[in-house]
């Protein structure tokens, strides 16, 4: 995965190469916001690896901030278009505020090849349906994750911000699958529900890893003021079923006292107040930059994945999972959804099934490894480039557009 910083650029969007061409494309993503953290990174990456094939990528977002004028950024090399926000966005999340949708609605995009959503919000969405309406070219939908579960609260909303989410969310997940001409996931178990919608085209699409130069852990843990002579499991992010992981360091505690959590992201839920025996053995770093959180993955010995059964993990393929692996992380995940087939194909994911006791047996049995040196089932990098290289999964979402693109234009049937 790459994480890296970003430069400001005056520059305004590039005009389209070619109409409908057969080597080379011109690409606009259309995403929510530019927030920086999960589905973020799978469309940066695409469209880094997308550009090195030869592509034209243009990503329109929305930033945080409350402005009158639109910023163009270039990150990585590839174009940002951040239209400003409106006010009154603590009341309302950004994504559905009836004001962001008006505002992106009026909002230009210019003329492409391929209009490529991402996530089903409307701010985003309403304006690439609009734009289905007008134009040619390949409309494409990105549905990495079921939305509607029972994890993020949109199943029985409560609050304002809750109840106009999942209005929207509910209603969007059914319509784009339909309505797209290509539709693109990370989870088989979601093109089969794509494929009951009656999506046209699906094509599944991982997330990959880059090239790139192995870190020292002593020195990254330094960095990050990190306990140089811990064993350290790591948690990223808010995701996965946090109570199984202060059961499980609760019971490690006294049989190995140098094992400690580092946990970056969304702090630890309010479920660590009623462990508060453990509290002092979890290194809460908070959101990291882009340089620190590549420190925050070299200075793990075990990457945590705890999923249970709900419609959330049943549906999803963590991004964290490359994460870890490409930074050569043993990772332990439940035996769930699309992480259970990745773990048939590449090393170093130790899965379990997805329960408690199931988890906390094979968890002692790592610790157990890792404290006394002897655990030895890492990842092998080079077969994991064979699978997940970024550049490979862009030729493969490059193919994709391109059959997409010969299906509309001869009229064959979708």
């Amino acid at each position: 995965m790459l994480y890296t910083g970003f430069a400001i650029s005056p520059q305004k969007p590039p005009a389209s190469l070619n109409n409908y061409a057969t080597d080379s494309s011109d690409i606009a993503f259309l995403v929510p916001e530019d927030r920086q953290s999960g589905t973020y990174f799978r469309f940066l990456n695409l469209a880094i690896g997308l550009k090195q094939l030869g592509h034209t990528v243009t990503i329109y977002s929305q930033t945080n901030e409350s402005r009158t004028k639109t910023r163009y950024e270039e990150r990585e090399g590839i174009q940002f278009v951040l239209r400003p926000t409106v006010p009154g966005n603590r009341w309302m999340m950004s994504p559905v505020h009836p004001g962001n949708i008006v505002r992106r609605l009026l909002s230009k995009v210019h003329k492409a090849d391929v209009y490529h959503l991402f996530q089903p919000h409307p701010s985003s969405g309403l304006h690439w349906l609009s734009l289905a309406r007008r134009r040619s070219g390949i409309f494409a939908y990105d549905w990495d994750d079921h939305w509607i579960n029972d994890h993020n609260g949109y199943i029985q909303p409560k609050g304002l911000n809750n109840r106009m989410a999942s209005f929207w969310i509910r209603n969007l997940e059914k319509r784009y699958p339909v309505k797209c001409d290509l539709l693109t996931t990370l989870s088989q178990k979601i093109e089969d529900l794509a494929n009951t919608f009656c999506s046209p085209n699906t094509e599944l699409i991982y997330n990959g890893i880059w090239d790139e130069k192995r870190k020292n852990k002593a020195e990254s843990r330094a960095r990050l003021k990190l306990d140089p002579n811990a064993v350290y499991l790591g948690m990223m992010g808010w995701s996965g079923i946090q109570s199984w992981v202060f059961k499980s360091l609760r019971s490690l505690k006294e049989t190995y006292p140098n094992i400690r959590i580092a946990w970056c992201g969304q702090e630890p839920s309010d479920d660590l107040k009623n462990y508060p025996d453990i509290a002092d053995r979890i290194d809460a770093l908070g959101f990291l930059p882009s340089d620190q959180l590549d420190d925050f993955r070299y200075s793990i010995d075990l990457g945590l994945l705890p999923m249970g059964t709900g419609a959330f993990d049943h549906y999803r393929l963590p991004i964290k999972l490359t994460d870890f692996l490409s930074a050569g992380v043993p990772v332990i995940a439940s035996n769930v959804g699309e992480t259970a087939t990745v773990a048939g194909i590449v090393d170093g994911i130790h899965h379990c099934e997805p329960n408690f006791d199931s988890w906390n047996t094979k968890l002692h049995s790592i610790a157990e490894g890792l404290a006394n040196d002897t655990f030895n089932r890492r990842p092998n990098n080079t077969k994991l480039k064979q699978h997940f290289h970024w550049l490979d999964i862009s030729r493969k979402l490059a193919g994709a557009y391109q059959r997409a693109l010969v299906k509309k234009r001869t009229g064959s049937p979708k």
